[in-house]
């Protein structure tokens, strides 16, 4: 989705006598997206028989892709009495529900469910190089991405024999998101208040649940669950050779800000009358996002208020695994978390 205006346009009101350009009352340039996906999957296998086996499985893969701009290209000029506004907002939403369900009353029962997610969004605010801009009231230049990932898995298995009952899931949840406001080389610009923005924010949750059980044989429950988060957030001007000049009247505020918000719930369980038992967990969480608000090299801010330079970055996490074993003979439970925080701000 792409608003933009072109490169090396002029835009005015006309020109006075004297040949200078008159501004317009005002200029908006948005672009917005929105997407709400759901993927629900279910699998049910049932087999009677002294030898008969029941497998059934579900496997989810969503890779959404979504790339919102919102630009004035190189080389324009823009004239105005109003505000100046160029904004890109991209929102998301994704929700995939996978179940598994396997019974048997002679041998195996097993049963998984496997569930890959990567969002990849983008919002671009762009003022291009050798941009001027003259406007008496605020110029803002904001980019803004949210996206909300659900996932919801669920697997059950069992068996009356003596093979071995099995049940898993596996979820790997990715959110690979841009949000940049960022300013060219070499572009002019005069306003009231000058407010560039860039913001992104992740909401995950998951939730698993991996149970298997047996009256004679071995039973066993695993779940995996990795999440990564991977956001590039960037507010400013670009690093060049080209300086900018800023003038206000108000102030300069390049704010960067990233919020995070993350919860996991992974239960395993496995029970069985007369074997070995086994439940395994292991959450993974990887943070790993960039945020950057910048005045970049050369850039020449004179204001008559403040200049506010801002990055920022918010997380809330919260991980939560629970095991269950339990046999007349050997049980076994264990978890294994791993968080693993990477940022640069």
């Amino acid at each position: 989705v792409t608003a933009s205006i072109g490169d090396n346009v002029l835009l005015s009101a006309g020109q006075d006598a004297l040949g200078s350009s008159l501004p317009l009352g005002g200029l908006t340039v948005s672009a917005e997206a929105a997407s709400d996906a759901w993927l629900i999957t279910a699998a049910l296998a049932a087999a009677t028989g002294a030898s008969a086996t029941a497998v059934g499985g579900t496997i989810n893969v969503m890779a959404p892709e979504s790339t919102v701009r919102a630009a004035v290209g190189t080389g324009s000029r823009v004239y105005a009495d109003g505000p100046v506004v160029i904004s890109a907002k991209n929102t998301a939403m994704m929700v995939p529900i996978a179940a598994s369900l396997a019974g048997s009353t002679g041998s195996t029962a097993a049963g998984g469910t496997l569930q890959i997610i990567v969002s990849a969004n983008r919002a671009y605010a762009d003022i291009g190089e050798n941009v001027l801009i003259h406007s008496t009231d605020d110029v803002t230049l904001s980019a803004e991405n949210k996206d909300s990932l659900i996932s919801v898995l669920a697997s059950a298995s069992g068996s009356t024999g003596t093979t071995p009952t099995l049940a898993g899931t596996l979820n790997v949840l990715i959110s690979r998101t841009i949000a940049h406001a960022a300013v060219g080389a070499g572009a002019t610009i005069k306003a009231h208040n000058l407010l560039i923005n860039a913001q992104a924010a992740s909401k995950l949750l998951t939730v698993m649940a991996a149970v298997s059980g047996s009256t004679g044989g071995t039973a066993a429950g695993a779940t995996v669950n990795v999440n990564v988060l991977n956001r590039d957030v960037l507010a400013g001007f670009l690093n060049s050779g080209i300086s900018s000049q800023i003038d206000t009247t108000g102030d300069a505020v390049i704010t960067a800000i990233a919020d995070e918000s993350l919860l996991g719930i992974t239960i395993a369980g496995a029970a069985t009358a007369g074997n070995t038992a086994i439940s395994g967990n292991i959450p993974v969480y990887v943070s790993n996002s960039t945020v950057n608000a910048q005045t970049g090299d050369g850039t020449t801010i004179n204001t008559s208020g403040s200049i506010d330079v801002m990055a920022s970055l918010r997380s809330q996490d919260y991980i939560i695994a629970a095991n269950i074993s339990a046999s007349s003979n050997t049980a076994v439970g264990t978890t294994l978390s791993t968080a693993v925080f990477l940022n640069t701000v």
